[in-house]
């Protein structure tokens, strides 16, 4: 009767720690990856950030068109209106990126 509930033998962890043999402790293999592969995200995010660099410039040249080819009373109205149908295209292309994964 000096408190132990079982064998001194067992330790007590503050934390799980996994089991590293049985059906518990098997580790799962890596994928292989092919050569070049590690390349691959650099390279999107590269052309990313020039697409949207290209994107950026195509919207300030729109909006100096505007501005030149639409009367001054109306540009206030057709900025608002080029806008909205962008904002509206890209939560259209973020939903059915997101509906198709």
């Amino acid at each position: 009767m000096t408190g132990d509930d079982g064998s001194g033998d067992a330790k007590q962890y503050p934390v799980y720690i996994p089991p590293v043999q049985g059906s518990g402790g098997k580790e799962k293999p890596l994928p292989e990856m092919q050569k070049g592969e590690d390349w691959n995200g650099l390279a999107i995010i590269v052309i990313g950030m020039i697409i949207l660099v290209a994107a950026f410039q195509l919207f300030i040249i729109i909006m100096q068109l505007i501005s030149t080819w639409i009367a001054d009373e109306l540009v206030p109205f057709i900025s608002a209106a080029f806008d909205v149908i962008l904002i509206a295209g890209g939560i259209w292309l973020i939903r059915n990126y997101f509906q198709k994964k």
